[in-house]
């Protein structure tokens, strides 16, 4: 990670090209944000402008984001999504209402995550 000193002395002017004295160290703001860039990237998964970084155990692949724009969903996805949908909504509802929380946790029990727990009891539902 770039030092606090080093991130003072931010300059802008002539980026990439540097052009005051190497007595100090300079970055251009570009670069600064492709230092925080590369320390996500280490980290997981991500996404950059139309690049997508996967981390596959420890190589990493870089590829194309892909483009889902003439993809037509069958009714069976259009169905599950929608259900989904539902169960997101069903989950936040239980998670943001503290009176509906607390009647969560005493029916399930102390759970790691309420909103996780909701959307699994709402899935888990015979329509």
């Amino acid at each position: 990670m770039i030092s606090s000193s080093a991130a003072k002395n931010v300059h802008n002017e002539g980026c990439p090209r540097l052009q005051k004295p190497p007595e100090k160290e300079y970055f251009c703001k570009n670069s600064i944000n492709l230092v925080m860039e590369v320390e996500k990237i280490k980290k997981r998964n991500s996404k950059i402008g139309d690049i997508v970084i996967k981390k596959y155990g420890d190589k990493t692949v870089v590829s194309k984001y892909p483009d889902m724009s003439n993809i037509i969903p069958s009714g069976s996805q259009k169905e599950k999504r929608n259900r989904f949908a539902e169960a997101v909504a069903y989950a936040k509802t239980i998670n943001n209402s503290s009176i509906l929380r607390n009647d969560f946790l005493k029916r399930v029990g102390m759970v790691k995550s309420v909103y996780q727990s909701a959307l699994k009891e709402f899935l888990q539902r015979e329509f």
